[in-house]
């Protein structure tokens, strides 16, 4: 449209409905309208909700997508965010309203209104003019490298004065640059010494391949040797019964990054705390993980608790509370409505039995009733649990999913 919206509309076979894409590296493509604007679809946050729109094509990720095929079906492809938790491309309303928007990911199944199928149509006439031939080869250059703090600093020199598009995996992500502008990038610990990275560079449509040899050899200053708090070791946790926080605490270790894990709660994660679902507080078992530089440390195992009348004081699920659902039994479609005090901001989620988070969305309240509608119909039957949270109210709702 032209106000920069993106709507689903009757095929007409017009450029304003004719998408060129562009091979952007790291598995990642762009789309860009062919109706003469030279706009690509971009997002601005990734978050759900959010309207697609078009824009100049930028090379900041907000333009980049991956694909994926659906197996049942090989002619449909799902469109993810890759930059905020492979958030996916909807259709509004379950694919009966007009926009296209940020909703659900890749841990959802392939439903209808978040798969897309791609027609080869004739490109438009209108020629699109060569790039500028080079004056001259495009070089690469590192300026500096210090293995001990990992600030690697290069530049490019030479070639014929366009823009750079330029990627390296595993170093740095996709950038626009000039020639001689000098870039910093700083490598991960794990990273600084024996490590070749693969560099690519785009300019007029050519392609450049450099390498570069992270080394502490020949006049960088060696990494400082570990600290001698030994052994990564995972030791007890912090957990809290009223709000399921559940903190893993460890010793030792190298002073790098760790990562931290908890199956059937999240995947590897900079955080070190997660929070248990009301139905987990009290003797389920949790084995708590943690890796640093890339190794994983001894798990430790750890059994919530907390007994049923503590729990009972600190989650809210009767008649009369901030949060209904409905139609409940449900074969897979539901209404929920929530009320919070007037700006009051908390999360809302749906989550399984086995406390996997389903759906979540940010919500802001404005003091009156408010409603969101939810789809689990390729969910299989049985229990889940509706929750809205924040540091102040942790109500839940269950959901009974019948076939």
């Amino acid at each position: 449209m032209s106000d920069g919206r993106i709507i689903q509309q009757g095929a007409n076979n017009q450029n304003n409905q004719i998408w060129r894409v562009d091979d952007r590296g790291n598995g990642r493509v762009s789309f860009t309208v062919q109706d003469g604007t030279n706009r690509a679809i971009r997002t601005s946050s990734g978050n759900f909700g959010e309207a697609l729109s078009l824009s100049t094509y930028v090379a900041n990720g907000q333009q980049d997508w991956a694909l994926a095929c659906n197996p049942a079906d090989n002619t449909l492809w799902r469109i993810t965010y890759p930059n905020n938790n492979h958030n996916t491309w909807d259709v509004q309303d379950y694919g009966n309203g007009p926009n296209l928007q940020i909703w659900g990911n890749t841990t959802e199944p392939f439903y209808d209104y978040r798969s897309f199928r791609f027609q080869a149509v004739t490109c438009p006439t209108t020629p699109t003019p060569p790039p500028p031939p080079p004056t001259g080869t495009l070089t690469f250059q590192t300026v500096s490298y210090d293995c001990n703090t990992g600030v690697w600093q290069w530049q490019f020199t030479g070639g014929n004065g366009a823009q750079i598009e330029t990627w390296c995996p595993g170093a740095f992500g996709n950038r626009l640059i000039s020639a001689n502008s000098l870039q910093t990038v700083t490598l991960d610990a794990n990273l600084r010494n024996g490590t070749t990275f693969t560099i690519t560079a785009v300019q007029s449509g050519q392609t450049f391949t450099y390498t570069f040899g992270a080394s502490c050899s020949g006049g960088t200053t060696p990494p400082p040797p570990p600290p001698s708090g030994g052994a990564l070791t995972l030791i007890a946790p912090t957990f809290s019964c009223s709000t399921g926080d559940l903190t893993i605490n460890t010793s030792g270790g190298n002073g790098s990054a760790i990562e931290y894990q908890i199956p059937g709660l999240r995947g590897w994660g900079s955080s070190p705390t997660m929070n248990v679902p009301t139905w987990q507080r009290n003797g389920t078992t949790f084995t708590l993980q943690a890796r640093q530089s890339g190794v994983e440390a001894p798990s430790y195992s750890f059994q919530t608790n907390c007994g049923s009348a503590r729990l009972a004081a600190s989650v809210a699920t009767e008649p009369g509370d901030r949060l209904r659902v409905s139609p409940n039994p449900s074969t897979g479609q539901a209404r929920v409505r929530y009320k919070l005090a007037n700006g009051e901001q908390a999360t809302f989620t749906v989550e399984s039995a086995a406390g996997k988070t389903l759906f979540s969305l940010p919500v802001t309240g404005t003091e009156y009733d408010q409603e969101t509608d939810i789809d689990l119909g390729q969910q299989a039957a049985g229990m889940y649990f509706v929750r809205l949270r924040n540091p102040t109210t942790n109500e839940v709702a269950k959901l009974l999913i019948q076939r």
